[in-house]
């Protein structure tokens, strides 16, 4: 039977959304149906809670059994076919996601991903796949191949172990998750940007579904944004601006 883990941060682990708990109960069900065992780890968000993530993939990465990490967030409620499909459908991508609103108040909808539309690469077919730039940590899958094949591209990090006779040994690791920085563009770029950004540079394709539902819960509101819609809201605005130059122009003129 095939394993994986699902790995969730949350600010409150004693305060999760019930409807994030609700997508995560019938995941388990699903992934049952599928005969795809699942690890479950809650995260709590705090100032230590990457080097915990850290901690919990090497762990995990010890047993040949896992085949993937998914990432969540709690205040994200999702399909659980989605899920299927990230480790079944698409098997051969090592890293997809899905995307989700994140600025509510923003008339163009702020997506929790990156990409160029004057540059996107679509998948042609039925996979309804498109590469992005970057991904966020809220609905992701990541094959365990990522971590084994990269290891040398990440910062190392040593900690003391005792072997087996009780003797003191210095163990060197991979740090895949590491403290957010201040990037050129004077933004606070975060752990998860950082690792896919590395894995990206060393080749790796970062691939966003364009119908899958992730939702961010806002209060008593969902804000629910496929990156198809939002693919086509943003050709939309570039068509009426496209429309409004020669009006401007003519104006001017005048």
């Amino acid at each position: 039977m095939r394993k994986i883990v699902l790995i969730t941060t949350c600010q409150n682990q004693l305060n999760i959304d019930a409807r994030f708990v609700t997508s995560l109960i019938n995941t388990i069900n699903l992934l049952k149906k599928e005969e795809i065992e699942a690890e479950y780890v809650f995260i709590e968000k705090t100032d230590i809670s990457d080097v915990h993530k850290n901690q919990i993939v090497e762990n995990f990465l010890k047993s040949e059994e896992i085949s993937d990490f998914i990432f969540l967030k709690s205040n994200i409620i999702f399909k659980p076919q989605n899920i299927v499909d990230m480790l079944v459908k698409y098997e051969s991508q090592k890293i997809v996601g899905g995307s989700y609103k994140t600025d509510t108040h923003s008339q163009v909808p702020q997506l929790e991903i990156e990409l160029d539309l004057e540059k996107t690469e679509t998948m042609v077919g039925d996979l309804n796949l498109i590469k992005v730039s970057s991904l966020a940590d809220g609905f992701i899958k990541i094959n365990r191949k990522v971590f084994e094949e990269h290891k040398d591209i990440f910062d190392k990090f040593f900690f003391k172990n005792k072997s087996k006779d009780g003797d003191d040994f210095e163990e060197q690791k991979p740090f895949y998750f590491s403290a957010p920085t201040l990037g050129e563009d004077k933004y606070f770029k975060g752990s998860f940007y950082r690792f896919l950004n590395k894995l990206k540079t060393a080749g790796e394709d970062l691939w966003c579904h364009l119908d899958f539902n992730a939702s961010q819960i806002d209060g008593n509101y969902i804000h629910h944004y496929p990156l198809r819609d939002f693919i086509k809201m943003i050709e939309h605005f570039k068509e009426k601006q496209k429309k409004q130059k020669p009006e401007e122009e003519k104006q001017e003129l005048n």
